[in-house]
């Protein structure tokens, strides 16, 4: 099976494993749609190291965007006054620094992967 059919194939396994994360129900379902899941995206990461990269920062994108909103207090629709003074400095430490450690992380792949190829390129069938 060629290379980029095996990404295909994985992407589709992550993503069906994904849906199940989401909608899911059963605590041992959802562990074992998570660990499938991670497999799958591994599998990716070893066949198509760019692809999983890309896929890394947009994740890191979302993860950046959600947590720019939380433990940062919030305007409710009761107007409340603890609303305003709340500040959660361990939310915000962990997800926006576990956010861009993905973003460093998608970086990095999908940079090692253009090294790669320059490195060692492909061989042609002759």
């Amino acid at each position: 099976m060629p290379r980029q059919w095996l990404a295909i194939t994985l992407l589709l396994i992550s993503a069906g494993g994904g849906g199940f994360i989401f909608y899911g129900r059963g605590r041992f379902y959802i562990f074992i749609a998570s660990i499938v899941t991670a497999l799958a995206l591994y599998g990716v990461r070893e066949n198509n190291r760019r692809l999983y990269g890309a896929i890394e920062i947009l994740f890191a994108g979302f993860a950046l965007w959600d947590a720019a909103a939380k433990g940062r207090g919030d305007f409710n629709l009761d107007f409340s006054p603890t609303d305003f003074q709340t500040y959660q400095w361990l939310v915000i430490l962990l997800q926006t620094g576990a956010a861009i450690y993905v973003l460093v992380r998608g970086l990095d792949n999908f940079q090692f992967a253009h090294l790669i190829k320059k490195i060692m390129p492909t061989k042609t069938a002759t």
